[in-house]
């Protein structure tokens, strides 16, 4: 979620032209289940189907070739699918049909945590998410696994 990150992830000079704003999906939580390819007690992120629960992310403007390389850098479809679901903008109330990344089923595994470094890239995007979200996120430092 962090903008610089994705910025040069991308070959962008920098943020602005991601047009960064909130988004908020219904129905789902965010879990760190995902495996990590280097070493199987670190986690990362992917998105869980929930009820009555939501996860705030960041909603970026993105060109088709960019949304390649980022399918190149998550590892589609090996680790991750790509999906598209409908994420509200909570700058003007309308959903959107967005990208995610879900990670595969043979990818999952109970009981990971994720690297701080990880957990301090998502963020990264405390100036677009909710306070209360940015605390959610915080509360996960004091959990996360050391760094190796």
């Amino acid at each position: 979620m962090d903008g610089s990150v994705l910025a040069r992830r991308l070959g962008r000079t920098d943020a602005r032209g991601l047009a960064r704003r909130r988004g908020l999906l219904p129905d789902f939580a965010i879990a760190f289940s995902k495996v990590s390819s280097s070493d199987p007690t670190i986690g990362y992120a992917t998105l869980v189907s929930c009820n009555g629960a939501r996860v705030e992310g960041v909603l970026n403007n993105l060109t088709d070739t960019e949304i390649a390389r980022l399918d190149e850098i998550e590892l589609v479809p090996e680790h991750y699918t790509r999906a598209t679901v409908g994420v509200i903008d909570t700058s003007n109330g309308k959903t959107f049909q967005s990208v995610v990344y879900l990670a595969n089923p043979d990818k999952l595994k109970p009981g990971l945590k994720p690297l701080l470094s990880y957990v301090e890239t998502l963020l990264g995007g405390r100036d677009v998410l909710s306070p209360s979200y940015v605390a959610q996120l915080t509360d996960l430092t004091r959990a996360c696994s050391a760094e190796t």
